[in-house]
């Protein structure tokens, strides 16, 4: 039960309390199952406050200080919680559903349990947080922060993971079902016996930031890939292994995106699993050792370029004669320049470039021209080979 002086002293508004609390620093009040809804609490400091079942409905904490505050068991429904500050705090079983969380931080706060459907944790940083068992359907995470979070048997059904870093964070019966996982960073994540996969799932980063940028499209295959990369013995397992993977090779900019996007679905329709690496310039040191590592468990590579004009990028070029895989080049545009292409189509291994003028021609065309005769080449070659 609240305080009765610590509770009187919070109805005066921010103000008059947080005075308080600065005359008072030895004093960590009591507001354990104080009735607080709808007040205007903006700013208000409530560090290490005992909030034990408060009720805070459609509370306007915006931009509040809850740094190692008790809130578990709260009520915080719709309760406006942007920009607030709440480290290390004990959210446990607290009641956040339909709450704005935007641009909280709540790096390794205590979220056990806790209800946070429909809420709005757009830009939200929880690296570190303890979530297991919370309960996140339908919640907004775009462009949030989970580096090292635990989910496990969290349920994610149906939320917005667009651009979340996830990077190291624990996934473990997690239930994606219906989830929007899109651009995000995976990179060190662990995920295990999920209930459910997500129903969008592409641009999936599992490079750290300082190397070259890689990208697939589900879950599954980024786990594989991050454990091959680093575990080069596993190629006397993957050489039994009948391939399907197309590996793309195209700049991750605005003009890319969204047929990177297309061409992954509609390769994953066709059964084939897509990883995309990034040409944006200037190439890292380890691009090279990173592509080729990646051809060999690929069974066709395409590469898109998007200055037809300039060619294959050197790099690119200088690793095809390398490659005993088919090669689909992709230029958009309408004409090509046959000068600047000369070199790169003497391999054996190029397939004669497909031109493009625009994404939606190039999807129309892609399954006749481009994927059907690359597969064949790969047949032929495997009969060879044979």
């Amino acid at each position: 039960m609240a305080n009765a002086t610590h509770l009187a002293q919070i109805q005066q508004g921010t103000t008059v309390w947080n005075d308080w609390r600065e005359e008072n620093p030895e004093i960590w009040p009591d507001l354990s199952g104080a009735d607080l809804r709808q007040q205007d609490l903006s700013g208000v400091n409530l560090m290490r406050v005992n909030l034990r079942r408060a009720n805070l409905m459609a509370c306007n904490l915006s931009g509040a200080y809850l740094s190692e505050a008790v809130c578990s068991e709260a009520s915080l429904l719709e309760a406006n919680l942007s920009e607030a500050y709440l480290l290390e705090a004990n959210l446990s079983r607290v009641n956040l559903t339909g709450a704005d969380l935007r641009g909280a931080y709540l790096g390794r706060t205590n979220l056990r349990g806790a209800y946070l459907v429909g809420a709005n944790l757009e830009g939200a940083d929880l690296r570190g947080a303890y979530l297991v068992g919370s309960n996140l359907s339908d919640a907004n995470l775009t462009q949030a922060s989970l580096t090292q979070a635990d989910l496990q048997n969290a349920n994610l059904s149906d939320a917005t993971l667009v651009g979340v870093n996830l990077m190291g964070a624990r996934l473990l019966k997690t239930n994606l079902q219906g989830a929007n996982l899109c651009e995000c960073r995976v990179y060190g994540m662990s995920a295990w016996e999920l209930k459910s996969t997500a129903t969008h799932q592409s641009h999936l980063l599992i490079t750290p930031y300082n190397e070259t940028a890689i990208a697939v499209n589900n879950l599954e295959m980024a786990q594989f890939l991050c454990l091959w990369l680093n575990s080069p013995t596993l190629n006397t397992v993957i050489e039994t292994i009948s391939s399907r993977i197309v590996l793309i090779a195209c700049p991750f900019n605005d003009q890319s995106r969204h047929l990177l996007a297309a061409l992954e679905r509609q390769l994953g329709q066709q059964g084939y699993a897509a990883i995309a690496i990034d040409l944006t310039p200037p190439l890292t040191a380890s691009f090279a050792t990173t592509f080729l590592n990646l051809a060999q468990i690929a069974r066709l590579v395409l590469i898109d370029v998007l200055a037809p004009d300039r060619g294959i990028p050197p790099e690119i070029q200088a690793l095809l004669p390398q490659l005993r895989i088919p090669i689909q080049i992709l230029v958009t545009g309408t004409t090509l320049d046959t000068e600047a292409w000369e070199e790169p189509l003497r391999s054996p291994w190029v397939l004669p470039v497909q031109i493009y003028r625009d994404p939606d021609y190039l999807l129309s065309i892609f399954q006749e021209r481009v994927l059907l005769p690359a597969e064949s080449r790969a047949q032929a070659l495997q009969g060879e080979k044979g």
